[in-house]
């Protein structure tokens, strides 16, 4: 059976709730939740990412790859990741190289492009293929502006997902 991922291009609060309680992932309770930094390799650089993972019993949670826009960083995310992860959806936020002076992973902005972009989150969902805590089946890829862009054009590459 093939397992895909979906684009998200803006998941409102109301949205992914709604579809995980559809898919019976999401019960309406709140969890807890462990923010770790956590850095994923891209062409010999790391890039800078925060974990966001919820403290439940299950093996396998869905995630969330959320991708900031140009001249954020993956503070940008921060409340939706705290609130997805009070849900139960893991989130995964990370710095693009170099979008923003203020980049932890690279701040070199005069080297940005739209290649660069996409390599940086391709590097993330390779790396999230190994999380033995990912449920592959339920993927979404989230982002505004530059991300979300970034996001449309990069999940149509990755539809066969197998976590």
């Amino acid at each position: 059976m093939k397992k895909s991922i979906i684009p998200v291009l803006l998941v409102l609060y109301s949205v992914l709730p709604a579809v995980l309680m559809g898919n019976g992932l999401y019960n309406g309770d709140s969890v807890g939740y462990t923010r770790t930094e956590l850095h994923v390799i891209n062409h010999g650089e790391a890039l800078y990412g925060e974990l966001y993972l919820p403290l439940m019993e299950e093996e396998k949670v869905p995630l969330v790859i959320l991708t900031h826009g140009l001249g954020g960083t993956c503070a940008g995310g921060e409340c939706y990741a705290t609130r997805f992860a009070e849900m139960g959806i893991t989130t995964y936020c990370y710095d693009l190289r170099f979008a923003s002076p203020n980049s932890r992973s690279n701040d070199d902005t005069t080297r940005l492009s739209p290649l660069t972009v996409q390599s940086d989150l391709q590097a993330v969902i390779d790396a999230s293929r190994n999380w033995g805590f990912v449920d592959s089946s339920n993927v979404f890829l989230m982002g505004y502006s530059l991300g979300g862009l970034t996001s449309a054009i990069t999940s149509p590459e990755n539809m066969d997902y197998q976590g």
